[in-house]
């Protein structure tokens, strides 16, 4: 079975995210070598793309995103980029969006039922 790592929903821009996320600590690879990884990845965004077309064909705008912590810059960031089907979320740009929310997680005391963001919630306000 396919799947999608993270769908997001933005309704009132009538956008939606459709996100493949990677977090291997030694940086992204999937298989043994740069080729097999950027080969998997653009598989499935071509999932994505099939996804978004048979069933969120109704929002204006769709944006398919790749996440990582860690990605070594080479061949796989350039074939990505070169191609430009994916927005790329990795390294420094990954880092600042985590700090975001542990910026916001920091300035909020309410619960808001996302377990994940309650946990940072909890790790911002240690003492």
């Amino acid at each position: 079975m396919k799947e999608l790592d993270v769908v997001g929903f933005d309704f009132a821009n009538d956008t939606v995210y459709l996100c493949e996320v990677t977090t291997h600590p030694q940086g992204a690879l999937y298989g043994n070598s740069a080729d097999e990884t950027t080969n998997r990845i653009i598989k499935k965004h071509k999932w994505q793309r099939q996804y978004a077309k048979q069933y969120l064909n109704t929002f204006s705008t769709l944006r398919f995103q790749f996440w990582s912590p860690y990605v070594p810059l080479g061949r796989t960031t350039r074939a990505l980029s070169e191609m430009q089907i994916l927005e790329m979320i990795i390294n420094e740009d990954y880092t600042s969006r985590v700090n975001e929310l542990r910026d916001l997680a920091r300035a909020t005391r309410r619960d808001t039922g996302n377990p994940v963001f309650r946990t940072l919630q909890i790790l911002e306000h240690l003492r």
